[in-house]
Protein backbone atom coordinates (compact mmCIF):
# COMPACT_ATOMS: atom_id res chain seq x y z
CA UNK A 1 0.00 0.00 0.00
CA UNK A 2 2.71 2.91 0.82
CA UNK A 3 4.66 1.95 -2.98
CA UNK A 4 1.11 2.02 -4.56
CA UNK A 5 0.27 5.10 -2.36
CA UNK A 6 4.01 6.43 -3.31
CA UNK A 7 3.53 5.71 -7.11
CA UNK A 8 0.27 7.43 -7.29
CA UNK A 9 1.50 10.53 -5.29
CA UNK A 10 4.82 10.52 -8.36
CA UNK A 11 2.43 10.38 -10.81
CA UNK A 12 0.40 13.52 -9.42
CA UNK A 13 3.35 15.10 -8.88
CA UNK A 14 4.45 14.90 -12.16
CA UNK A 15 1.57 15.98 -13.83
CA UNK A 16 1.25 19.61 -10.97
CA UNK A 17 2.66 21.70 -14.03
CA UNK A 18 1.74 20.47 -16.83
CA UNK A 19 -0.73 21.38 -19.76
CA UNK A 20 -3.43 18.90 -20.52
CA UNK A 21 -1.43 18.52 -24.12
CA UNK A 22 1.89 16.93 -22.06
CA UNK A 23 -0.73 15.09 -19.94
CA UNK A 24 -2.07 13.22 -23.55
CA UNK A 25 1.46 12.99 -24.47
CA UNK A 26 2.70 11.18 -21.36
CA UNK A 27 -0.53 8.65 -21.43
CA UNK A 28 0.21 8.52 -25.00
CA UNK A 29 4.11 7.21 -24.27
CA UNK A 30 2.98 4.90 -21.66
CA UNK A 31 0.56 3.54 -23.97
CA UNK A 32 3.36 3.10 -26.42
CA UNK A 33 5.93 0.82 -24.29
CA UNK A 34 2.48 -1.10 -23.19
CA UNK A 35 2.76 0.37 -19.81
CA UNK A 36 -1.09 0.07 -19.56
CA UNK A 37 -1.36 0.75 -15.35
CA UNK A 38 1.01 3.33 -15.78
CA UNK A 39 -1.60 5.17 -18.17
CA UNK A 40 -4.66 4.35 -16.22
CA UNK A 41 -3.14 6.00 -13.27
CA UNK A 42 -1.86 9.19 -15.35
CA UNK A 43 -5.50 8.99 -16.84
CA UNK A 44 -7.06 8.91 -13.20
CA UNK A 45 -4.44 11.90 -12.26
CA UNK A 46 -5.60 14.05 -15.36
CA UNK A 47 -9.10 13.36 -14.97
CA UNK A 48 -8.86 14.86 -11.51
CA UNK A 49 -7.40 18.12 -12.72
CA UNK A 50 -10.41 18.34 -15.21
CA UNK A 51 -8.76 17.15 -17.89
CA UNK A 52 -12.26 15.40 -20.49
CA UNK A 53 -13.02 13.18 -22.80
CA UNK A 54 -9.89 12.31 -24.70
CA UNK A 55 -8.69 11.46 -21.55
CA UNK A 56 -11.31 9.13 -20.88
CA UNK A 57 -10.76 7.66 -24.39
CA UNK A 58 -7.19 6.69 -23.61
CA UNK A 59 -8.47 5.24 -20.29
CA UNK A 60 -10.62 2.90 -21.98
CA UNK A 61 -7.70 1.93 -24.50
CA UNK A 62 -5.49 1.11 -21.09
CA UNK A 63 -8.19 -0.81 -19.96
CA UNK A 64 -8.73 -2.44 -23.21
CA UNK A 65 -5.52 -3.42 -23.10
CA UNK A 66 -5.66 -5.03 -19.57
CA UNK A 67 -8.07 -7.42 -20.57
CA UNK A 68 -11.31 -4.89 -18.92
CA UNK A 69 -13.05 -4.50 -22.23
CA UNK A 70 -16.25 -3.70 -20.16
CA UNK A 71 -14.98 -1.17 -18.09
CA UNK A 72 -13.08 0.57 -21.44
CA UNK A 73 -16.49 0.55 -23.38
CA UNK A 74 -18.50 2.36 -20.54
CA UNK A 75 -15.78 5.11 -20.50
CA UNK A 76 -15.87 5.38 -24.12
CA UNK A 77 -19.70 5.50 -23.91
CA UNK A 78 -18.96 8.37 -20.95
CA UNK A 79 -16.82 10.80 -23.29
CA UNK A 80 -18.93 10.29 -26.32
CA UNK A 81 -21.72 11.35 -24.23
CA UNK A 82 -19.81 14.55 -23.52
CA UNK A 83 -19.55 15.78 -27.37
CA UNK A 84 -19.99 19.03 -28.42
CA UNK A 85 -19.16 21.08 -31.35
CA UNK A 86 -16.44 21.31 -32.35
CA UNK A 87 -15.65 17.89 -32.05
CA UNK A 88 -12.18 17.62 -30.57
CA UNK A 89 -9.11 15.27 -33.38
CA UNK A 90 -7.72 13.81 -30.24
CA UNK A 91 -10.96 12.45 -29.18
CA UNK A 92 -12.07 11.03 -32.24
CA UNK A 93 -8.44 9.21 -32.97
CA UNK A 94 -8.86 7.95 -29.02
CA UNK A 95 -11.89 6.43 -29.69
CA UNK A 96 -11.22 5.47 -33.05
CA UNK A 97 -8.03 3.60 -31.51
CA UNK A 98 -10.38 1.51 -28.77
CA UNK A 99 -13.20 0.50 -31.19
CA UNK A 100 -10.24 -0.89 -33.90
CA UNK A 101 -8.67 -2.63 -31.11
CA UNK A 102 -12.06 -3.93 -29.31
Amino acid sequence: QDRDRAVRSSVDGALVGMSEDRRLQAVYDALDVASYKQAIKLCDAALKKGDGQTIMALKAMALLRTGKLSEGRELCLEARRGISAPIDDALVHALTLFYRAA
